[in-house]
């Protein structure tokens, strides 16, 4: 984490926030120091760790060891569950939101640190009478601050946290607004993009296949540097 944080100067993940997921109540891990999870054989240790590749970008169900349960299942089982990323890049803090709506994960960004705009007094009191995440961070916490669209894809919430649109013709990535979401809230530097960056954040929980991971990053790395010359 801590060397992340030194390639990325002023871009680094600063807290993980859940509600009624893996842990029942609103916990909050801080990671702007020297963290330490500790704790018995089944105290959530894992459970927390396993989020850090997810706010980079890695598919949430690669991380779920309990199988046969889905992430949703685990981390995302009630209409008021959630997870939120606060993170820093360069002097913007922002956080993104990840919930359940129709079954299926969903992730919203917002605009600045979690406790002055999704846990104020009022935005706690609305999240107490909101019908869902969704209706909470479009309806209440959008009239305090800016959030943006539904992010309906892990492969597009991984471009954007990475600026990485590769996936898609600058046409389309103009037309779905996803380079405008890229440009305000990637964690990379303005004119940059991170690539990969999500597996080796999971390489300290899952070690397969971490050479074909890493054949690929040098494959990339090689064919930019010759399109750039």
């Amino acid at each position: 984490m801590y060397i992340l944080q030194a390639i990325f100067m002023k871009s680094a993940l600063l807290r993980i926030i859940t509600n009624q997921s893996a842990f029942p109540s609103l916990t909050e891990i801080s990671l702007t120091g020297h963290s330490n999870i500790s704790g018995t054989n089944g105290a959530g240790k894992t459970s927390s760790l396993v989020l850090v590749p997810v706010f980079y970008g890695i598919d949430p169900q690669y991380m779920v060891r309990e199988k046969p349960k889905t992430f949703l299942d685990f981390y995302l089982s009630k209409a008021r569950s959630f997870v939120i990323f606060e993170y820093q890049r360069q002097d913007q803090i922002s956080c993104v939101v990840l919930y359940r709506h129709n079954n299926t994960l969903h992730y919203r960004f917002v605009k600045g640190d979690a406790d002055s705009t999704l846990f104020t007094e009022q935005s706690k009191m609305k999240l107490n009478n909101a019908e869902n995440i969704d209706c909470w961070l479009s309806e209440d916490i959008a009239q305090i601050t800016e959030v943006s669209r539904q992010i309906k894809t892990i492969k597009d919430y991984c471009a954007i946290i990475q600026h990485n649109l590769s996936h898609l013709s600058p046409i389309k990535a103009r037309q779905s607004g996803l380079k405008d979401i890229a440009d305000k809230f990637s964690l990379c530097r303005p004119g940059k993009s991170m690539r990969h960056i999500e597996r080796l954040t999971s390489v300290m929980h899952k070690k397969t296949k971490l050479m074909e991971g890493l054949k690929d990053m040098v494959a990339d790395c090689f064919i930019d540097s010759q399109l750039n010359n």
